[in-house]
């Protein structure tokens, strides 16, 4: 290339060499406790919660979670939109990062053109017409460039890329949040499950004592309320069981929707929920700001709304535009590539907005409104993610306790209904007690099931609240990375 030539792209390189782009973390007046006011002062210090897929569906234990969870990751299509989104954020971010570069275009051109003189001597020739016919070919290169002197361009790659970036902990959180739905309704599928299995049972017991009930009334030994009473307790337990599978085939459909599944009410679960397993370490209040997706994609957001605070104010000043051309003009195809036949222009052009009837001022005061917008959102995130934690924590000391109390008194329950069911066959009792004692047998197993399904939905809200990923890893399609996103192609 000869000096002549390189000229246009020499001087583009040389305006090139701007300042790196500075991200502005936004501070929020939002105090971080030491440890979780809900947790004992021995188990704040455990270190932080494992956040591999593993470790958490290993952490639940509950039967064939871990293959639900990968089939709705795979095929749940909110997902499929969050994960699109994210790739669109990706391509806005690579979109504004190509600003801060020249823009270059080759071009190749050619033309023939015929004109016609009238009115002027043709020496020779019978008409007074003059022709001129001529050919013109051209190879160009065009550089087109906007120097960033105030950083306006800079600082919307720098608003993409952290939109970008936001996208991404979105996705995340959505995959999170997918993947403990897919747990939650998993359980609420074996409790009703369990809760219908015991309705069953409960229906066949009573149906058994109205059979007693009405053969030993046939028989002159009791009186027709002992029959009316069993005959009432039968039908409510019929209605009960219609009640529970209802709530078994609505629980199987919102599983099934989850996973993709038409919704069929086909899947099948396990018949009860396991035990509880241990607890888990919780880390501490500051670990999970940089483990929560929600947060990190709040602060993002907040990042990206103080760079374009930012461009908009720098829009308010002179821009200067660089524009070049470069190339080779001739009228015979093989001369295009000699340096004889060389052309070139550079112009430069500065502008600074003087009358705009506010419009420039009002867009910055609008861009800061976002910035404080956007601030007070992350900051509310970050409560409402301590409060989940804290709340959570706190429900888990709760429910051990309850579940002490709910034990003694399904004990007691069901001794007594065995005790009362054997004096009533044995004529030394009467229905009305044992008719109670059933009933308070029954109710005592049912809140001990629903309460087994608290628990679990409390462990699950824990493991959500401090982001241990349910998923099988931490692939995310169209992956952000907004610091490469900023400096434009790569």
């Amino acid at each position: 290339m000869k000096p002549r030539l390189a000229a246009p792209a020499l001087l583009v390189i040389a305006f090139s060499g701007c300042a790196g782009v500075d991200r502005k973390t936004p501070e929020i007046p939002v105090e971080i406790a030491s440890k979780w006011t809900a947790q004992d002062d021995a188990a704040s210090t455990i270190s932080v919660l494992p956040t591999t897929s593993e470790a958490f569906v290993e952490d639940l234990a509950l039967p064939g979670l871990a293959a639900l969870i990968e089939e709705g990751l795979s095929h749940n299509h909110d997902l499929r939109a969050a994960a699109a989104r994210l790739a669109a954020a990706a391509s806005d971010a690579r979109i504004a990062g190509a600003a801060r570069y020249p823009e270059i275009a080759a071009s190749l051109g050619g033309g023939r053109r015929r004109e016609i003189y009238i009115g002027l001597p043709v020496p020779g020739s019978d008409t007074d017409i003059l022709r001129s016919e001529s050919t013109s070919l051209n190879l160009g290169l065009d550089i087109r460039w906007e120097v960033d002197l105030w950083g306006r361009i800079r600082k919307g790659a720098l608003a993409a890329g952290a939109d970008a970036e936001a996208a991404e902990w979105e996705y995340r959180s959505a995959r999170l949040s997918l993947a403990a739905a897919i747990a939650r309704a998993w359980a609420q599928a074996v409790s009703a499950k369990r809760l219908l299995q015991m309705s069953l049972e409960t229906h066949a017991n009573l149906t058994k004592s109205l059979r007693w009930t009405e053969a030993r009334y046939e028989g002159g030994l009791l009186g027709p309320l002992d029959v009316r009473l069993a005959r009432a307790d039968l039908a409510s337990s019929e209605a009960d069981l219609k009640t529970r599978s209802q709530l078994v085939a609505a629980s199987r459909r919102q599983l099934e929707k989850l996973l993709g599944r038409y919704p069929a009410a086909r899947i099948d679960t396990s018949d009860e929920l396991p035990p509880l397993p241990r607890a888990i370490p919780a880390g501490l209040p500051v670990q999970l700001l940089a483990r929560r997706p929600d947060v990190r994609a709040a602060r993002e957001r907040a990042v990206a709304a103080s760079a374009r605070f930012a461009a908009a104010t720098a829009d308010r000043w002179p821009r200067l535009s660089l524009t070049g051309r470069g190339g080779t003009t001739s009228i015979e195809l093989a001369d295009l590539l000699r340096g004889d036949f060389l052309v070139w222009n550079l112009a430069a052009n500065l502008t600074q907005p003087i009358f705009d009837g506010k419009r420039l001022a009002s867009l910055a005061d609008r861009a800061r409104a976002e910035e404080e917008r956007f601030i007070a959102e992350y900051a509310q995130t970050v409560l409402d993610a301590l409060a989940e934690v804290e709340t959570a924590l706190d429900t888990a000391k709760w429910l051990s306790e309850r579940e002490d109390a709910l034990r003694r008194l399904l004990a007691d329950s069901e001794a007594a209904e065995t005790l009362t069911r054997r004096r009533y066959y044995a004529g030394t009792g009467d229905v009305l007690t044992m008719l109670a004692s059933e009933r308070r047998a029954a109710t005592a197993r049912s809140r001990f099931t629903e309460h087994q399904l608290a628990a679990w939905e409390n462990r699950i809200d824990l493991h959500l609240a401090l982001a241990g990923d349910l998923g099988s890893g931490e692939h995310s399609p169209g992956t952000a990375d907004s610091h490469a996103l900023e400096a434009g192609p790569r």
